[in-house]
Protein backbone atom coordinates (compact mmCIF):
# COMPACT_ATOMS: atom_id res chain seq x y z
CA UNK A 1 0.00 0.00 0.00
CA UNK A 2 1.19 3.51 -0.73
CA UNK A 3 1.37 5.81 2.32
CA UNK A 4 -1.02 3.40 3.98
CA UNK A 5 -1.58 5.20 7.29
CA UNK A 6 -2.00 8.60 5.65
CA UNK A 7 -4.77 7.41 3.34
CA UNK A 8 -7.16 5.65 5.75
CA UNK A 9 -10.65 7.12 5.31
CA UNK A 10 -12.16 7.90 8.71
CA UNK A 11 -15.68 6.90 7.67
CA UNK A 12 -14.34 3.54 6.49
CA UNK A 13 -12.56 3.02 9.82
CA UNK A 14 -15.76 3.84 11.74
CA UNK A 15 -17.78 1.40 9.63
CA UNK A 16 -15.20 -1.35 10.11
CA UNK A 17 -15.28 -0.87 13.89
CA UNK A 18 -19.07 -1.12 13.81
CA UNK A 19 -18.96 -4.19 11.57
CA UNK A 20 -16.47 -5.87 13.91
CA UNK A 21 -18.91 -5.45 16.79
CA UNK A 22 -17.30 -2.82 18.99
CA UNK A 23 -19.64 -0.87 21.27
CA UNK A 24 -20.66 2.56 20.04
CA UNK A 25 -19.19 4.37 23.06
CA UNK A 26 -15.78 2.80 22.44
CA UNK A 27 -16.00 3.62 18.73
CA UNK A 28 -16.83 7.25 19.54
CA UNK A 29 -13.81 7.53 21.88
CA UNK A 30 -11.46 6.00 19.29
CA UNK A 31 -12.80 8.15 16.47
CA UNK A 32 -12.46 11.27 18.66
CA UNK A 33 -8.78 10.38 19.15
CA UNK A 34 -8.32 9.91 15.41
CA UNK A 35 -10.28 12.94 14.15
CA UNK A 36 -9.26 15.60 16.69
CA UNK A 37 -5.67 15.82 15.39
CA UNK A 38 -4.39 19.12 14.01
CA UNK A 39 -0.97 20.04 12.62
CA UNK A 40 1.15 23.17 12.36
CA UNK A 41 4.29 23.31 10.25
CA UNK A 42 7.27 25.55 10.90
CA UNK A 43 8.24 27.42 7.72
CA UNK A 44 11.17 29.84 7.87
CA UNK A 45 10.95 29.86 11.66
CA UNK A 46 7.24 30.64 11.83
CA UNK A 47 4.29 28.30 12.40
CA UNK A 48 1.60 28.02 9.77
CA UNK A 49 -2.11 28.13 10.50
CA UNK A 50 -3.61 24.91 11.86
CA UNK A 51 -3.99 22.15 9.32
CA UNK A 52 -7.01 19.97 9.97
CA UNK A 53 -6.74 16.57 8.22
CA UNK A 54 -9.79 14.82 6.84
CA UNK A 55 -8.37 11.29 6.80
CA UNK A 56 -5.38 9.23 7.91
CA UNK A 57 -3.88 7.71 11.03
CA UNK A 58 -1.03 9.35 12.92
CA UNK A 59 2.16 7.32 12.54
CA UNK A 60 3.85 6.96 15.89
CA UNK A 61 0.56 6.85 17.77
CA UNK A 62 0.49 3.49 19.60
CA UNK A 63 -3.17 3.01 18.62
CA UNK A 64 -2.61 3.46 14.87
CA UNK A 65 -1.19 0.00 13.99
CA UNK A 66 -4.21 -1.68 15.59
CA UNK A 67 -6.65 0.61 13.80
CA UNK A 68 -4.88 -0.07 10.51
CA UNK A 69 -5.29 -3.80 11.11
CA UNK A 70 -9.05 -3.30 11.48
CA UNK A 71 -9.06 -1.66 8.05
CA UNK A 72 -6.89 -4.43 6.57
CA UNK A 73 -9.45 -6.94 7.87
CA UNK A 74 -11.77 -5.70 5.12
CA UNK A 75 -9.18 -6.64 2.49
CA UNK A 76 -8.78 -10.04 4.12
CA UNK A 77 -12.56 -10.59 4.06
CA UNK A 78 -12.78 -9.62 0.38
CA UNK A 79 -10.10 -12.17 -0.53
CA UNK A 80 -11.71 -14.93 1.56
CA UNK A 81 -15.15 -14.20 0.10
CA UNK A 82 -13.73 -14.40 -3.43
CA UNK A 83 -12.27 -17.80 -2.63
CA UNK A 84 -15.59 -19.00 -1.18
CA UNK A 85 -17.32 -17.93 -4.42
CA UNK A 86 -14.70 -19.83 -6.43
CA UNK A 87 -13.23 -16.70 -8.04
CA UNK A 88 -9.77 -17.26 -6.50
CA UNK A 89 -8.13 -20.45 -5.33
CA UNK A 90 -5.56 -20.22 -2.56
CA UNK A 91 -2.65 -22.59 -2.11
CA UNK A 92 -2.23 -25.52 0.27
CA UNK A 93 1.08 -26.58 1.81
CA UNK A 94 -0.06 -30.20 1.62
CA UNK A 95 -3.17 -32.10 0.58
CA UNK A 96 -5.89 -31.73 3.20
CA UNK A 97 -4.40 -28.55 4.69
CA UNK A 98 -6.51 -25.38 4.80
CA UNK A 99 -6.17 -23.08 1.83
CA UNK A 100 -4.15 -19.86 2.26
CA UNK A 101 -4.86 -16.96 -0.09
CA UNK A 102 -3.02 -14.13 1.66
CA UNK A 103 -0.65 -13.12 4.43
CA UNK A 104 -0.56 -9.56 5.79
CA UNK A 105 2.33 -7.84 7.52
CA UNK A 106 1.81 -4.17 8.46
CA UNK A 107 1.05 -2.48 5.12
CA UNK A 108 2.53 -5.30 3.00
CA UNK A 109 0.38 -8.02 1.48
CA UNK A 110 1.44 -11.38 0.13
CA UNK A 111 -1.29 -12.85 -2.09
CA UNK A 112 -1.20 -16.56 -2.86
CA UNK A 113 -3.44 -18.06 -5.53
CA UNK A 114 -3.57 -20.36 -8.51
CA UNK A 115 -3.64 -18.76 -11.93
CA UNK A 116 -6.83 -19.26 -13.92
CA UNK A 117 -8.21 -17.39 -16.91
CA UNK A 118 -10.25 -15.11 -14.64
CA UNK A 119 -8.10 -14.92 -11.46
CA UNK A 120 -6.29 -11.72 -12.44
CA UNK A 121 -9.58 -9.99 -13.28
CA UNK A 122 -11.16 -11.07 -9.99
CA UNK A 123 -8.10 -9.96 -8.03
CA UNK A 124 -8.03 -6.60 -9.80
CA UNK A 125 -11.72 -6.09 -8.93
CA UNK A 126 -11.00 -6.83 -5.26
CA UNK A 127 -8.05 -4.43 -5.19
CA UNK A 128 -10.07 -1.68 -6.87
CA UNK A 129 -13.00 -2.12 -4.48
CA UNK A 130 -10.68 -2.01 -1.46
CA UNK A 131 -8.97 1.13 -2.78
CA UNK A 132 -12.29 2.92 -3.34
CA UNK A 133 -13.77 1.99 0.04
CA UNK A 134 -10.75 2.38 2.30
CA UNK A 135 -8.84 5.19 0.65
CA UNK A 136 -5.83 2.91 0.26
CA UNK A 137 -3.80 2.87 -2.94
CA UNK A 138 -1.77 -0.05 -4.26
CA UNK A 139 1.86 0.92 -4.86
CA UNK A 140 2.41 -0.77 -8.24
CA UNK A 141 6.09 0.20 -8.28
CA UNK A 142 6.74 -1.95 -5.21
CA UNK A 143 4.61 -4.87 -6.41
CA UNK A 144 6.21 -8.00 -7.76
CA UNK A 145 5.01 -11.46 -8.62
CA UNK A 146 6.53 -14.90 -8.18
CA UNK A 147 5.40 -17.99 -10.08
CA UNK A 148 5.82 -21.68 -9.46
CA UNK A 149 8.21 -23.47 -11.82
CA UNK A 150 5.41 -25.18 -13.76
CA UNK A 151 3.56 -21.95 -14.65
CA UNK A 152 3.32 -21.49 -18.41
CA UNK A 153 5.03 -18.42 -19.87
CA UNK A 154 1.77 -17.24 -21.47
CA UNK A 155 0.00 -17.36 -18.07
CA UNK A 156 2.85 -15.40 -16.47
CA UNK A 157 2.67 -12.69 -19.11
CA UNK A 158 -1.13 -12.46 -19.02
CA UNK A 159 -1.24 -12.15 -15.23
CA UNK A 160 1.48 -9.50 -15.07
CA UNK A 161 -0.19 -7.46 -17.80
CA UNK A 162 -3.66 -7.76 -16.26
CA UNK A 163 -2.41 -6.61 -12.84
CA UNK A 164 0.00 -4.03 -14.29
CA UNK A 165 2.97 -5.55 -12.45
CA UNK A 166 6.33 -5.20 -14.19
CA UNK A 167 8.63 -7.05 -11.78
CA UNK A 168 9.02 -10.77 -11.27
CA UNK A 169 10.51 -11.57 -7.85
CA UNK A 170 13.34 -14.06 -8.28
CA UNK A 171 16.38 -12.74 -6.46
CA UNK A 172 14.66 -10.27 -4.15
CA UNK A 173 14.74 -10.20 -0.36
CA UNK A 174 12.00 -9.26 2.07
CA UNK A 175 12.95 -8.26 5.61
CA UNK A 176 16.46 -9.53 4.86
CA UNK A 177 15.35 -13.03 3.83
CA UNK A 178 15.27 -14.41 0.29
CA UNK A 179 11.84 -14.43 -1.35
CA UNK A 180 12.65 -17.40 -3.55
CA UNK A 181 14.47 -20.51 -2.34
CA UNK A 182 16.09 -22.69 -4.95
CA UNK A 183 17.00 -26.33 -4.51
CA UNK A 184 19.91 -25.51 -2.18
CA UNK A 185 18.63 -24.07 1.09
CA UNK A 186 22.22 -23.97 2.38
CA UNK A 187 23.24 -21.70 -0.48
CA UNK A 188 20.15 -19.48 -0.03
CA UNK A 189 20.95 -18.85 3.64
CA UNK A 190 24.76 -18.88 3.47
CA UNK A 191 24.91 -15.12 4.02
CA UNK A 192 23.35 -15.66 7.47
CA UNK A 193 26.39 -17.67 8.59
CA UNK A 194 28.61 -14.71 7.76
CA UNK A 195 26.54 -12.38 9.94
CA UNK A 196 26.37 -14.69 12.96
Amino acid sequence: MSKAYDRVEWDFLRRMLCKLGFQQRWIDVVMNCVTSVTYRIKVNGELTEKIVPERGLHQGDPLSPYLFLFCAEAFSCLLNAAEERGELTGVRIYQGAPSINHLLFADDSLLLFKITDQSAEHLQNILSLYEVCSGQMINKEKCSVMFSRNTREADRTNLMEALDIATEANNEKYLGLPVYLGRSKVQSFSYLKERV
